[in-house]
């Protein structure tokens, strides 16, 4: 398993490599999409509060801060990649 980090950035050449400004989760690789998406929703899943008041969790932090810390991403890079969070 690679680092968010490292997906991010695999993510970010991808998208430079194919000339697309908005990288898609169907422009990368399955291995690369496939622990993307694991990585993402276990990050959303243990930072969200079950205080809502029919029991949902809820993930109130955002995935664009953890992204850009943890991959040192610029403001104007995660615009590149924020359609990969869904």
């Amino acid at each position: 398993m690679q680092s968010v980090a490292d997906l991010l950035q695999r993510a970010l050449q991808i998208g430079d490599e194919g000339g697309w400004v908005q990288v898609r989760l169907r422009h990368l690789p399955d291995d690369v999409g496939a622990d993307l998406v694991n990585q993402t929703h276990a990050y959303a899943l243990a930072h969200a509060a079950g205080d809502s008041p029919d029991g949902w969790l809820i993930f109130r932090g955002g995935i664009e801060p953890w992204w850009c810390d943890a991959a040192g991403l610029s403001k104007a890079e995660f615009r590149r990649l924020f359609h990969l969070r869904t």
